[in-house]
């Protein structure tokens, strides 16, 4: 059930050099009251989790490359929150994981 009596107050800063697409997935756009580009079925929902999970893990592999570089320029604090944040980003997946388990 989705209440329709909601409203979103939170701003959305994007700065992608190279576009991406949705390869098979309804692209997401926000409109006023978040409810114009809704996914329509379970299909168009796991196809987007599908694409979010694959779209995660090139994030993963980049940052992983990013705490490498960091190591090498002797910054290991900072490497080692890279490689924090990317176990919380491989938890997160594994949560949508099961929810694409869910769906299919």
């Amino acid at each position: 059930m989705h209440n329709e009596d909601h409203h979103h107050t939170h701003e959305h800063s994007h700065d992608h050099e190279n576009e991406h697409s949705h390869e098979g997935a309804q692209a997401h756009h926000h409109d006023i009251d978040g409810h114009e580009n809704l996914l329509q079925s379970k299909d168009e929902a796991a196809a987007f989790l599908q694409y979010t999970l694959h779209h995660n893990a090139h994030h993963e592999e980049e940052l992983s490359g990013l705490a490498h570089s960091l190591e090498h320029l002797l910054l290991s604090s900072q490497a080692q929150e890279v490689q924090l944040a990317i176990q919380d980003i491989d938890r997160a997946n594994k949560r949508l994981e099961n929810v694409l388990a869910a769906l299919k």
